[in-house]
């Protein structure tokens, strides 16, 4: 038994079942020492096997004793579960129900994307000192003014992602969106889907939503390296324990053929049962286990472009780094190369070149992006976008639609 669980301990055959790039570090060295050790076992058990015969048969005269030997450990086993359970209940560990939830004023439960801001919302927040104001129209974008409304026939560039797409902590006008709005509003409408919290599944079903409720042209997708950690859970508060969230999050998977489908739906917080040993057990892995794969997000990536273009639409990739994860924590590099390796895609880097300081033009205390960071991403999507438009097929779309409303208002 040591000498097959050894076997299947040597890295080259555990890595067919699980990733031994972990957030703690490389786990292959650590394999090969439990392999060792294990054969070492195996050949030890293997010389005093008579011995461990014989005190066997002493302990265990019968199989009754046994079998009342392994009822009484797995009862013992159940009841140790069931009372961390309890207590962990009492605590309300290891997410707290009692606690606010941190967008309460904003946001609602969405049944496809797990939550969204509330639409027809006007408010003020404390963001590193400042008092920012936030707008949303009646699909819950984010706008300008509270009496701003989008036109449903104008040609638009669709910005979808979390809140460096949504611009947190900033006023619309400071955001890079915003800035891209006053930039092409002759040319094209601004609508910015942006939802803080956000992954790429969550990205792709707000665009899968809105994308016919508007004459959408460009797509734009706002990617950062949390997208992946996002992409592999189901729970927010795997990353956020002390937040209370309005549901859980959809989850997708790929099937062994590596087609893309929906694992798990999104699902109220007050209608979400689950183990709270689980949950530690979860949130354990979530911060020192395997490091999640590409392959979901690849996936989830390739089907927004296939989306955007089969519907007409031009698709583009802002890849966002500053170095940093968003709440200030180091960057881990990702295994498996660039998510996306292998994708035919329009990406704009904004790490690429960066400008001096780049890495710390964040808001104190909250950690996202400021005003530098976002003009700078602003100037660079702008140019692309700009060449975007010179294309002669969106040329002649936009001319054609132009000359069609002008005879429609006469």
């Amino acid at each position: 038994m040591f000498l097959c669980v050894a076997i299947l301990t040597w890295p080259a055959v555990l890595e067919n079942f699980v990733s031994l790039d972990w957030r703690l570090g490389n786990m292959r060295p650590l394999s090969y020492a439990i392999c060792g050790l294990l054969a070492t076992c195996s050949v030890v058990f293997l010389s005093t096997r008579r011995w461990i015969n014989t005190s066997f048969a002493e302990t265990f005269p019968s199989n009754k004793h046994l079998a009342f030997a392994l009822v009484t450990m797995l009862v013992s086993v159940a009841f140790t579960f069931l009372a961390v359970e309890m207590i962990l209940r009492g605590a309300d560990q290891p997410f707290r129900r009692r606690w606010d939830f941190m967008w309460g004023d904003v946001m609602q439960f969405d049944p496809d994307c797990g939550w969204s801001y509330l639409p027809n919302r006007s408010v003020r927040r404390k963001v590193g000192g400042n008092d920012v104001p936030q707008y949303f129209d009646d699909l819950g974008s984010r706008v300008r003014g509270p009496a701003d409304r989008h036109d449903r026939t104008t040609p638009t560039v669709m910005f979808v992602g979390d809140s460096f797409t949504f611009g947190q902590g900033l006023p619309y006008e400071e955001t890079f969106v915003g800035q891209i709005h006053f930039e092409l509003a002759s040319a094209l409408q601004v609508v910015n889907l942006g939802v803080t919290g956000y992954g790429t599944d969550q990205s792709l079903l707000m665009l899968k939503r809105n994308f016919q409720r508007f004459n959408t042209k460009i797509v734009v997708y706002t990617f950062i390296y949390n997208h992946v950690d996002r992409n592999s859970v189901n729970d927010w508060r795997l990353f956020h324990p002390s937040t209370r969230v309005v549901g859980t999050k959809p989850m997708f998977a790929l099937t062994r053929d590596g087609v893309l489908y929906l694992k798990g739906r999104a699902v109220p917080v007050e209608d979400y049962s689950y183990s709270r040993v689980w949950a530690c057990l979860q949130l354990a892995r979530t911060r020192w286990g395997p490091k999640p794969g590409l392959d979901v997000t690849r996936a989830l990536v390739r089907e927004m472009k296939v989306y955007s273009e089969t519907n007409g639409a031009k698709f583009v990739i802002v890849y966002w780094d500053q170095g940093h994860s968003w709440d200030g924590g180091p960057r881990y590099a990702m295994p498996g190369g660039s998510p996306f390796s292998g994708i035919d895609l329009d990406v704009i880097d904004a790490g690429m070149s960066p400008p001096a300081g780049w890495a710390a033009w964040t808001i104190p205390i909250d950690g996202h992006p400021d005003t530098r960071a976002h003009s700078y991403v602003a100037q660079i999507v702008s140019k692309e976008l700009e060449r975007i438009m010179k294309d002669p097929r969106l040329l002649d779309q936009l001319s054609s639609e132009r000359a069609q409303r002008r005879n429609e208002s006469s």
